[in-house]
């Protein structure tokens, strides 16, 4: 456990030292978030429910708005 804290918070440096502030700030909500979802998805999964059962390490990114809106005009 210990090395995986370790590797975040030199990711966050790096990407503080790098990119500035605004974009360390959004890295550290965004990752935080990710933990809430891991623990709230093992959660579903112990109690049997919920949809998003995957199994593997399949990490689910969002989709930009303007890709999605294309994508949906294409399948109409």
């Amino acid at each position: 456990m210990d090395d995986l804290i370790v590797k975040v918070v030199v990711r966050l440096a790096g990407v503080y030292e790098n990119h500035g502030e605004r974009v360390y700030l959004d890295a550290g909500h965004r990752a935080l978030l990710g933990i809430a979802r891991a623990v709230q998805d093992e959660a579903e999964r112990r109690a049997g429910v919920g949809g998003n059962k995957v199994e593997g390490p399949v990490i689910k990114f969002p989709l930009d708005r303007a890709w999605r809106e294309k994508k949906d005009r294409d399948d109409a």
